[in-house]
């Protein structure tokens, strides 16, 4: 029993640390104001990628956070796109012009629940400078969590 306890010991130890990261599926979005944000375009930076809607309450609560964690770590090869998942775009835009949302925010397309695989709101992706995911967060927002992920990817070079 003791060295079977042993070698399973042994084996978190050893593969702690070892995740084996996913690269992020192929994407395109329309940006409110008119850019595309996409794979490419992210390459080399350091990503949160958070899928929200007007209605969702903890979507809305959490922008603030995501202005000041856009303001503190954007001049460091890190950005966050929001995806706005209304299906009511004249709402959406009505939304973003009475809100001080300083990051960029994109216009869902038709694949993306399945692309992303997202069950609920808010849904927030990090990925890593070479476009791997790190981590997938999907519910209310664990803003500690997001801010140690954040500033551990952006130390990596």
């Amino acid at each position: 029993m003791r060295l079977l306890s042993l070698f399973l010991l042994l084996l978190v130890l050893t593969s702690c640390g070892n995740e084996k990261l996913e690269p992020a599926p192929k994407f395109k979005f329309l940006q409110f104001d008119g850019n595309i944000a996409s794979n490419e375009a992210l390459q080399g930076k350091v990503a949160l990628i958070t899928f929200w809607a007007t209605w969702c309450l903890p979507c809305v609560e959490e922008i603030p956070f995501f202005n000041n964690l856009f303001e503190k770590y954007g001049t460091q090869n890190f950005t966050i796109i929001g995806v706005n998942m209304d299906d009511d775009l004249t709402r959406a835009k009505e939304f973003l012009n009475s809100m001080e949302i300083k990051y960029p925010t994109a216009i869902k397309t038709t694949n993306v629940e399945s692309l992303f695989d997202i069950t609920c709101l808010p849904t927030t992706v990090v990925l890593n400078r070479q476009g791997m995911i790190v981590k997938k967060f999907a519910g209310k927002p664990l803003f500690d969590e997001f801010e140690a992920l954040v500033k551990k990817e952006v130390r990596k070079k």
